[in-house]
């Protein structure tokens, strides 16, 4: 399984709680268009996640059709101060294995490689490996204006609730699965108690 250790940090020393998620695993990978490709010699893998991105996708039918796929639009690091953070992120990590404890284990940076530097250098470098994770929420999200109303029913229409993580109005910090159960467990007392009415 991956990670084995996670650590939660600040991009930058003024904000008020972290935004970074950084997780470490025993071996290394990279992507690819055909999928995911291990690394076959010893290394260890480090991926910054940013946790409060800037940038907002969207979600849109596109028919009335319900055989009609779903047209997904995201817009991954389309804002600049996403690239920068995750540019602070990247750098603190490569500090990291700079270090006196770590310095003298380390035979080299395999990706992205010491000569990325400028933030230029990063900024390219992350706009060529970034990948999502795979964690989407808000495309239903709770609210006065939301889809769903604050027992997770979806409005006008009778008998039917969301229940996942698409109901939250914002992205959280962190992975989505524990607020998911959370919500879960949430709508299993709701429906229990409308049941009873």
């Amino acid at each position: 399984p991956y990670p084995h250790s996670v650590a939660f940090i600040k991009s930058s020393p003024e904000l008020e709680s972290p935004d970074i998620q950084l997780m470490l695993g025993p071996f290394a990978f990279a992507f690819s268009p055909e999928g995911v490709v291990p690394y076959k010699l010893p290394a260890v893998t480090v991926v910054a996640t940013l946790n409060y991105p800037n940038a907002r996708g969207r979600l849109k039918l596109s028919s009335a059709s319900v055989n009609a796929p779903t047209i997904i639009e995201h817009e991954l690091l389309a804002e600049e101060e996403d690239i920068r953070r995750l540019t602070n992120a990247c750098r603190f990590v490569r500090s990291i294995f700079e270090r006196p404890a770590l310095a003298n284990d380390v035979i080299g940076e395999r990706l992205p490689g010491s000569n990325i530097n400028s933030d230029v250098e990063w900024a390219d470098y992350l706009r060529t490996s970034t990948f999502l994770g795979y964690h989407p929420c808000g495309t239903c999200a709770m609210g006065p204006n939301g889809v769903v109303d604050e027992r997770l029913r979806v409005r006008g229409i009778e008998r039917l609730r969301v229940v996942d993580a698409s109901i939250m109005p914002m992205p959280i910090s962190g992975n989505t699965n524990a607020a998911t159960i959370m919500i879960g467990e949430r709508a299993a007392d709701l429906i229990i108690e409308d049941s009873k009415r």
